[in-house]
């Protein structure tokens, strides 16, 4: 074929000898005018490589162009430009962590549910919890291609899980005989505590963005228990612990019965200390003052078994049944259910000893 000198504002003009094929056809108008490199055509220019030349070489040479290709061009190399930034600054966000709300960002392939999917084992003490489904879809939030942590709702579920798992040690009571030998009525059983904080949950957090069968032990220690020495034991004895919020009964060193009880409240407290029954009324009005020096008039309390001035073991029938076990609400008396006081009116003679601790 000869030369082709037929100019076209769509398309690119393929200018020398031999040339095989038709010619080229450029998809949009571009500025600029293709020589072969072999040509008799300047030898300044850019050389190009590949299809759609067949392996050719080709140099580049400028012509006229009109302003409306020259805006397209602008326009196109903008474009291109913008894309590159913008491939730039999510590189960038991937491993982002921010805080203030204190919520790390991690920009992953996977889709919000692999997160969700997860296997995630919590362990503390002798105690291992796998998360539900239910549970992690609370843990995760997505916004675009970013993938956050909800530390305040993860921070949460800890806080419930060692308040479910908190354990308040129980203290140990011996009897010390006159010859110094001293025989345990009551065996101490240590507390136990999750030690979840701010850290905990930022660590846990990192490991949860990872996505990958997450395993973590929860920090925890053990609480040592107390012991009360207490003399002159007989084959009864009531033990009242003020912070559990538990009496127990105990008949020949066995636990014979567990009580719910109110003890006295954060302004009246009930005393602590080894005690015994000195007196027993079978139903009585109850007055005295509050804490801020007002009057109180509790009419027909039955069951009343005192131990210490006026702190009694007596029914308690003006306080709702959540209270029991839960709120300390008197005025220094141990307050159970009228049926269970009634139980220990007849089952603690006089002189029974009675131990009240935290």
């Amino acid at each position: 074929m000869g030369k082709n000198n037929k100019k076209s504002s769509h398309s690119l003009a393929l200018v020398g000898n031999d040339i095989v094929g038709p010619k080229v056809q450029a998809p949009v108008d571009f500025p600029f005018k293709l020589l072969r490199a072999n040509s008799a055509a300047p030898t300044s220019g850019l050389v190009v490589f590949g299809a759609p030349f067949a392996g050719k070489k080709w140099l580049f040479k400028p012509f006229n162009f009109n302003k409306k290709q020259l805006l397209y061009f602008a326009i196109s190399l903008v474009v291109l430009l913008g894309t590159f930034v913008a491939a730039e600054q999510l590189s960038k966000t991937s491993n982002q962590v921010e805080t203030g709300s204190s919520v790390q960002e991690s920009v992953k392939p996977k889709g919000l549910r692999s997160y969700v999917r997860q296997s995630v084992a919590l362990k503390f003490g002798d105690t291992k919890i796998l998360a539900s489904t239910k549970v992690k879809s609370r843990w995760f939030k997505a916004k675009g291609v970013i993938i956050s942590v909800n530390k305040k709702a993860l921070g949460h579920y800890l806080d419930d899980l060692a308040k479910a798992y908190a354990r308040s040690p129980h203290e140990q009571i011996y009897s010390v005989a006159s010859d110094g030998a001293k025989t345990i009525l009551v065996q101490g059983v240590s507390g136990f505590s999750l030690d979840v904080n701010a850290s905990v949950v930022n660590k846990l957090s990192k490991l949860l963005l990872i996505g990958d069968k997450t395993k973590f032990t929860i920090p925890s220690h053990h609480i040592a228990f107390s012991s009360i020495a207490i003399n002159g034991f007989g084959d009864k004895l009531l033990e009242a612990n003020i912070s559990t919020k538990r009496m127990y009964a105990y008949e020949n060193g066995e636990l014979v019965k567990t009580f719910l009880i109110t003890a006295g409240a954060p302004a009246t407290p009930t005393a602590t200390g080894d005690f015994s029954i000195y007196s027993k009324v079978r139903i009585q009005d109850m007055k005295g003052f509050n804490a801020d020096g007002t009057k109180y008039f509790q009419p027909d309390v039955e069951w009343v078994s005192y131990f210490n001035g006026s702190d009694a073991i007596h029914g308690n029938y003006w306080r709702p049944l959540s209270y029991f076990g839960s709120v300390n609400s008197s005025h220094g008396c141990l307050g159970i259910i009228n049926s269970e006081a009634q139980w220990v009116y007849y089952w603690a003679p006089i002189g029974t000893k009675v131990v009240v601790h935290k």
